[in-house]
């Protein structure tokens, strides 16, 4: 069978490693700790062939990059590079073993790596989109300039989102969540998993000063981040003047003795009525600015932007001490 090629919200993430590529599509997937393939919604690779089993096969990771496959009782079997396997056994996995589902229905390629944390899919479709371990959100922007963002916090997803909030309750492993439209559904890592090496270099913003520079007739704005003696530039983009007025508004609030937990939040109305914007393009520009950061390598662009959600109020979350703003 063939799967739609990914758009480029599916385009696997670098900080991932773990991956099927399904042979004649191309389409890469990132794995969860046990990862399930089968025709029933409660798979997180759905294929909807009628020689698909239900629940046909899973891939577990055993630990330090190591990986195993089981067929899970299916009628047409699994196989391992054309070898049969036995079901409800475990075989060990190799880098670039072919995986056949069905009586080759489907054929996938495997590679080794550690495994995402969580993954968003959309059922309709083949849209999909990882966060690898140690990463704290998802987020997908709709044709209508709206977001939904997916943060996570300790051990625990919430629902971040201008129309819908959902800060209280942490979500579910197969929730299903609305948005735009369409129906997505949150698929969530086994916390029986390796434990995360926190001993492994890792591009934080938390750790990173951010360099602002304007034009004196401010229609010009670049920036910088600076972490290490690296720096990193990101893109000249209008949400930069975003950045740059949230920067002087934590800035002044400081300087007026404002309490540091206080500082600089301000209305996500108020931000956009001085950026001239509406409420759905500042969520755009919260949303591309964390993205080019995540492409940068930072492992927590989320933390750029703080929000208060209840309170819709927003705010940079890099404190003045780490913030220098000088003239172009």
């Amino acid at each position: 069978m063939t799967v739609a090629p990914e758009d480029d919200a599916g385009v696997a993430s670098k900080h991932a490693s773990i991956h099927l590529s399904l042979s004649g599509a191309d389409a890469t997937w990132n794995l969860l700790p046990v990862f399930r393939i089968g025709r029933g919604s409660d798979s997180h690779l759905r294929l909807p062939s009628s020689r698909v089993s239900h629940s046909h096969c899973e891939l577990r990771h055993a630990g330090n990059g190591a990986w195993v496959v089981r067929d899970l009782g299916s009628k047409n079997g699994t196989s391992v590079n054309g070898r049969r396997l036995p079901a409800g056994l475990d075989t060990a996995l190799a880098n670039g073993d072919v995986i056949e589902v069905g009586s080759g229905d489907c054929r996938v390629i495997f590679a080794p790596g550690q495994p995402a944390d969580a993954l968003l899919t959309k059922p309709s479709d083949a849209f999909w989109m990882g966060a690898a371990a140690g990463e704290r959100w998802l987020e997908i922007a709709s044709t209508d300039s709206s977001t939904l963002t997916l943060v996570r916090h300790e051990s625990d997803w919430y629902l971040e989102s201008a129309t819908q909030v959902n800060v209280s309750s942490p979500l579910v492993d197969g929730q299903v969540l609305v948005f735009a439209g369409e129906q997505y559904r949150l698929w969530l890592g086994d916390e029986s998993g390796p434990t995360e090496d926190v001993s492994a270099e890792r591009t934080r913003l938390s750790e990173a000063v951010l360099r602002v520079a304007v034009s004196q007739d401010e229609e010009e704005v670049h920036a910088e981040l600076e972490l290490g003696g690296n720096r990193f530039s990101l893109p000249t983009r209008v949400y930069l003047y975003m950045v740059l007025l949230l920067a002087r508004y934590r800035r002044q609030d400081s300087v007026s003795g404002l309490d540091a937990r206080e500082a600089g939040w301000r209305y996500a109305d108020e931000v956009a009525e001085a950026l001239a914007v509406d409420a759905p393009t500042l969520n755009v520009h919260v949303f591309r600015i964390r993205r080019d950061l995540a492409k940068l390598g930072f492992c927590d662009p989320h933390d750029l932007i703080e929000r208060r959600t209840l309170a819709k109020q927003l705010r940079l979350g890099i404190p003045p001490e780490r913030c220098v703003l000088n003239a172009l």
